[in-house]
Formats: structure tokens, sequence, C-alpha cells
């Protein structure tokens, strides 16, 4: 594995993982993912990738308007698809 594919599979890791604490029901652990997601950390990884940020932020927001269980469902879809564009 070279090491701009493993930069990019821990990127992404990361990115899942922020999007799944989202989903959680502990509050405290949603909002230090948001904030995250506001970050300068959150905006280079983004770069680094090409990954546009506000789109993710968007998908995020919009997850949030469902209940937690609904949340969990896209969190894990959202996760396929970032393990899909993993090339």
């Amino acid at each position: 594995m070279t090491k701009f594919k493993a930069q990019k599979r821990l990127d992404y890791a990361v990115i899942k993982q922020a999007i799944r604490d989202c989903s959680s029901k502990n509050e405290l652990l949603v909002s230090d993912s948001l904030e995250w997601f506001n970050s300068d950390e959150f905006k280079i990884i983004c770069e680094r990738n090409n990954i546009l940020p506000d789109k993710v932020i968007g998908s995020v927001r919009e997850m949030l308007e469902y209940p937690i269980i609904t949340r969990k469902k896209f969190a894990i879809e959202i996760a396929k698809l970032l393990n899909d564009s993993i090339t």
C-alpha cells in the first residue's frame, strides 16, 4: 500500500467515525463531532482527498433531522459510500 493510499484510508476512517458519532445518543459526542466538522482539520482532510466539505456537512445536518435509529442507518450507508470511493 502506498503512503498516499494509507493516508486516504486513515482520513476516510476519521470522517466515517465523526459521522457515526453524529448518530450517537450521547449529545456531547454529537456536539463534539459537529464542532470537528466545522474545524480547519476537517477542511484540510477534505481538500487533501478532493471531498467537498459543504456536501458532507449538509448531509450530516440533514441526517440529524431524523430519529436516532434512522441516523444510525444513514451513517452506515454513508460509510459504505466512502468505502466504495476509496480507490
